[in-house]
């Protein structure tokens, strides 16, 4: 399958994603997805009251394919390459007791500084596999993130426009005899969305690359923030109602603060 794509030299080249593998595992066992490049619309129709700066809405081109990790990083995988243990909901952490007798190994890490997130990215970038492979991680720009989360729809979320817990990790009402948790849970417990990726609502708060991009209605390739004390998180969290985790819905936070966690993007390489 053939996709135009913009080079370094900002020139449209065809892209031939067969040359791609469709997914990849790499050496700590982490799963990754390739995302074609698209277009989608950005940010909240202006007939919805939002909480946040989400409007106005504008199309959005991601000019180059990349790969998307499949869930958010789990505490083991975080421990594995950081050598460290921050989440609240762990054996030795401070929400112990919420998760006593429970394997939160492949619990979303969930005490993490954005600081923390783009060390733990370079440190995978440097491993002897990772570096053999040629592949380079990071966190993902607010762009990337919602056009992976969104997989094609426009609705409020990636599975319509309503959620609810038997959808996602969040704080609402029950449905039926399903109560919210209360606390994260595996990542994986919930149903994919149409790209394969995992709790891109819910379970925890993930970390996106550089400050907040002011909106504006013009037509954007590739758009970033800057850099800031202040950067952007995505997807909400369990502790979280369903509007705080739209696929729209837009968080600033000191990028040195806690109870973040992130999911990890890989640069797409021949």
């Amino acid at each position: 399958m053939l996709f135009w794509a913009v080079s370094g030299c900002n020139r449209l080249v065809k892209v031939d994603l067969s040359a791609f593998p469709k997914s990849l595992t790499n050496s700590i066992g982490m799963r990754l997805v390739l995302i074609p490049p698209g277009k989608f619309t950005m940010g909240s129709p202006a007939t919805t009251e939002v909480l946040d700066d989400s409007q106005p809405q504008h199309e959005v081109q991601i000019t180059r394919p990349f790969y998307m990790g499949v869930f958010e990083v789990t505490q083991s995988q975080f421990f594995e390459i950081m050598d460290d243990q921050p989440s609240h909901f762990c054996a030795t952490g401070v929400g112990a007791d919420y998760v006593r007798g429970l394997d939160t190994q492949d619990f979303p890490v969930d005490r993490v500084t954005w600081e923390e997130a783009i060390e733990f990215c370079r440190r995978l970038s440097e491993q002897p596999e990772e570096l053999a492979a040629g592949r380079v991680y990071r966190l993902p720009t607010e762009a990337e993130w919602e056009y992976v989360c969104r997989a094609g729809t426009q609705t409020a979320f990636t599975f319509g426009d309503e959620l609810s817990v038997r959808q996602a990790n969040i704080n609402c009402l029950p449905a039926g005899e399903i109560v919210p948790l209360g606390r994260t849970t595996r990542v994986g417990s919930y149903a994919p969305n149409a790209f394969g990726l995992y709790d891109v609502h819910g379970n925890v708060w993930e970390w996106c690359a550089y400050g907040k991009r002011a909106y504006n209605t013009r037509k954007q390739k590739d758009p970033q923030g800057q850099p800031s004390l202040y950067c952007m998180l995505r997807g909400g969290g369990w502790d979280y109602p369903a509007d705080f985790c739209r696929s729209d819905h837009r968080r600033e936070t000191l990028a040195g603060y806690v109870y973040f966690g992130f999911r990890v993007l890989c640069e797409a390489s021949k």
